[in-house]
């Protein structure tokens, strides 16, 4: 809330108040080495406090540092780790010569492998290895597993990716450097792309940036899209400036419904967070109304084109759209928002609902776009689209296999295929659950 909402000045000046008044409240004029904590072969320890069992051992410097530990949560810096000016929270691992300067790493966070963090807060489970996160605040559960640059980003969502020679982005334009990213829940930022600030794409969630390409600054607003250079060449009529890329929206829904899937079931097997409420759910609320409102904005088109731009289409950014990624696009949206819509009257016919407001939203959407439909045939309905996901995520790992099998010898006996990949067993599981659950109210299918 601090860093998005910057116009309430007033609540900003009262949590800097508020920050103060508790510095001075727990200030200290020695250090603190808490029971069962370990101090080994650590060359500089100035101004710290060191929590219940923590490990500190082979640290080149700890000045000015809070170190939150328990038993069960022990915190570890080690291996040539240089930590100051910082406060590091249960859990975290610092080690292979990192060195964090002025930020907070918060639960079961990690940074290894040479890696720098500065003026930076880093959220649970994610782990940065290798590259450098400066004045950024970061989610739970991205992974930055490369030599990778972010900076100036707001990605409180997290659950994203940053691949090997990512830059993202400068924030230098020659004149101040100001300018700042805000990617969205599950971004993933392809293998050397290069994002130029300022960029929004916090209302474009589960995009992928294609390897290799390089964004002008823009803002965003299609969830689930690809961004890539474009394969096929568009005419020069067609008014498309040559440095922009091609957009494709719902793209992660229809192509990658596999990655979908696996990262739901990943976050929810790996989440060591004990303080954050994390929800790992995609089809949430808050993601389903921008799919409403991407899908309303290509349906309202005033003249159809061969390829549109932001002019066009608010929200595609510096990119354009052909129009038949525009007409599959509404037809995918449309179905992840079926999906959504019967999922809620499902677990309305079995008095199952918990968020507030979702009966509403489940019944306008089935309305809107499964009209005239008697309960019973929305819950059939619902049955078929989820076995129609469940081919989707089975294509989407079988186009992988398809592949790998045609240009690597032997590929077959290295891989588990799609028949048998535990992600694709979980989407069918989903079937079958499904179907047991409309069954039970009575429904035949």
């Amino acid at each position: 809330m601090i860093a998005r909402d910057r116009a309430d000045l007033a609540g900003q000046q009262a949590v800097r108040a508020a920050v103060l008044a508790y510095v001075k409240a727990i200030a200290s004029p020695v250090c603190w080495v808490r029971r069962s904590a370990r101090i080994l072969h650590t060359e500089r320890i100035r101004d710290a406090f060191i929590g219940v069992g923590a490990v500190v051992d082979n640290v080149h410097e700890l000045t000015n540092v809070a170190v939150l530990s328990s038993p069960d949560e022990p915190t570890r810096i080690t291996n040539g780790a240089a930590v100051t000016d910082s406060v590091v929270q249960w859990g975290v691992e610092l080690g292979g010569n990192c060195i964090v300067r002025r930020s907070a790493l918060l639960e079961h966070s990690a940074v290894d492998a040479h890696a720098t963090v500065e003026d930076s807060i880093i959220g649970p489970n994610t782990h940065i290895a290798k590259g450098e996160v400066t004045a950024s605040l970061v989610g739970p559960f991205v992974g930055f597993h490369h030599q990778s640059l972010l900076i100036a980003a707001f990605w409180p969502e997290g659950k994203g990716n940053i691949a090997y020679g990512a830059m993202v982005g400068s924030n230098h334009t020659g004149r101040a450097p100001d300018q700042e990213i805000w990617p969205g829940e599950g971004s993933f930022f392809g293998l050397g792309c290069s994002i130029r600030l300022p960029t929004d794409f916090s209302e474009a969630p589960y995009s992928t940036i294609s390897f290799g390409v390089a964004t002008l600054p823009q803002k965003v607003r299609f969830p689930f899209s690809l961004i890539a250079v474009p394969i096929d060449p568009l005419s020069d009529e067609s008014g498309v400036p040559r440095a922009y890329n091609e957009i494709v929206p719902a793209w992660t829904l229809r192509e990658n419904a596999y990655g979908l899937v696996r990262n739901e079931l990943k976050y929810g097997k790996r989440d060591r967070s004990k303080r954050q409420a994390i929800d790992y759910k995609v089809m949430r609320p808050h993601i389903m109304r921008l799919v409403r409102d991407a899908r309303d904005r290509l349906a309202q088109v005033a003249v159809v084109k061969p390829a549109y731009l932001e002019s066009d289409i608010p929200g595609l950014g510096r990119n354009f759209m052909r129009d038949s990624v525009r007409l599959e696009a509404i037809a995918t949206y449309e179905q992840a928002l079926r999906r959504y819509a019967l999922r809620i009257l499902l677990n309305e016919a079995e008095s199952g609902l918990t968020i507030p407001g979702s009966a509403e939203i489940g019944h306008e959407l089935a309305d809107a776009f499964l009209p005239g439909l008697t309960r019973d045939q929305r819950l059939r309905r619902l049955v078929e689209i989820e076995r129609e996901n469940a081919e989707l995520v089975e294509r989407s790992k079988a186009k992988d296999d398809e592949r790998g099998e045609r240009i690597i010898p032997g590929y077959r006996d290295a891989h588990t295929l799609a028949a048998d990949d535990a992600v694709v067993k979980s989407a069918w599981l989903r079937v079958e659950r499904t179907a047991e659950r409309v069954r039970a109210l009575g429904v035949t299918l």
